[in-house]
């Protein structure tokens, strides 16, 4: 069950990678914990389904992730799995809460699964209290439905960056939370506005300090509290008390910006070639990585997609190879706080252990890519100090 120790969260998208990392990480290191979440609304049904048996024996935990953040969309933006869902062809959720609700619950229970997770809406969106109000509602009926009574439930939230940066706003949420009857589990997320380049990480001081605030004040009143969606800015939440963190490729399952209705298209650039750097916990362009590799103190990666395939940029790059070995990682580093006596004093100890590096690199005369300099490390040392 996802509430029985910290753990990973690996987040699906699409084609078999995560299946064969799961596998992976089974055969090499069968103690570590792991779970992992499709998201109904990008698949159909039977989609689903097959990938979740296929993964059951291979994970601690699976879940069906039904994404009612996506309700904020026109119907047509709401995934390719709009027509399997009666959730997500309602018009008004709050209108119709009970109807609403036991859809959502359905489509979980459909594909099978043991922990049920209750709908929510945005809160912040609208500068108004309505999206909490009702997400608080969801919660209440889900407690109550039938298809609880035997199921684990995690109380979905989600709130804008701005609500966890404001402390007025942020206790406001939190109180209306631990409200609900026996401290539920609480899988929150924190919805981004601010565009980050490539892969860089989450550094708005004000909001990851707001969420290290909520993960304290949840976890003392005796929630459990799970962040989907959250990359290694989650991870870093592991010291105050979250159970696990999610994540997944593309960057956008390594934050969670807000829903955009798009028309289709993209642009027609090739992508960049990302290099997840253990000791950085950060992203570098994978051409950089000859230059910190001479760095005194550099470390070289010990993973099988590594060891197998070492990374190699131009057409060389094993993009399938370098995504499995940042998975793995962030399962490696849910796994090393975990097992640490201290999970604060862990987290502290990695990131300051980051930063002098990161010291390292820039005396050695090393320059990166603007958007590969972890310029969240500054940021983060303050939060978990």
């Amino acid at each position: 069950m996802p509430t029985t120790d910290l753990s990973f969260l690996a987040l699906h998208k699409d084609g078999t990678l995560l299946g064969d990392l799961l596998a992976d990480l089974l055969t090499e290191h069968s103690d570590w914990r792991v779970g992992a979440a499709v998201r109904l609304p990008r698949h159909s049904l039977a989609y689903c389904v097959d990938k979740l048996d296929t993964w059951e024996s291979d994970t601690d935990y699976l879940l069906a992730d039904p994404e009612t953040r996506l309700m904020v969309l026109p119907y047509r933006n709401r995934g390719r799995g709009r027509d399997d869902y009666a959730y997500l062809q309602e018009s008004d959720p709050a209108a119709n809460r009970s109807r609403f609700v036991d859809r959502v619950l359905r489509a979980q229970a459909g594909a099978r699964r043991d922990v049920l997770i209750s709908p929510w809406l945005i809160h912040g969106l609208t500068g108004r209290t309505h999206e909490l109000n009702v997400t608080v509602d969801f919660a209440r009926r889900t407690l109550d439905h039938s298809l609880a009574e035997d199921r684990q439930v995690l109380v979905g939230v989600e709130a804008t960056e701005a609500i966890f940066a404001d402390k007025t706003s942020l206790d406001a949420m939190l109180d209306e939370i631990v409200e609900l009857d026996d401290a539920p589990p609480v899988y929150l997320r924190m919805a981004t506005s601010a565009a980050l380049g490539g892969r860089k990480q989450y550094e708005n001081a004000a909001a990851l300090s707001g969420l290290r605030a909520a993960v304290e004040a949840l976890v003392e009143n005796d929630h459990v509290v799970m962040l989907p969606q959250s990359g290694l800015a989650g991870w870093l939440m592991l010291g105050f008390g979250a159970h696990s963190f999610g994540a997944g490729i593309p960057a956008t399952l390594q934050r969670c910006p807000l829903p955009v209705a798009r028309s289709g298209g993209g642009g027609g650039q090739p992508a960049l070639q990302w290099y997840f750097h253990p000791q950085l916990i950060g992203f570098v362009r994978a051409d950089e990585l000859g230059d910190l590799e001479r760095v005194d103190g550099a470390e070289s990666c010990d993973c099988p997609y590594c060891d197998a395939t070492p990374p190699a940029p131009g057409p060389a790059f094993d993009r399938t190879a370098a995504d499995k070995h940042f998975l793995r990682w962030c399962v490696a580093l849910a796994e090393e706080i975990r097992q640490a006596p201290d999970r604060a004093e862990a987290v502290q100890q990695r990131v300051e252990a980051a930063a002098r590096h990161w010291q390292t690199v820039q005396e050695a005369g090393v320059v990166l890519d603007p958007r590969s300099q972890p310029s969240h490390l500054a940021t983060w040392t303050q939060v978990v100090a």
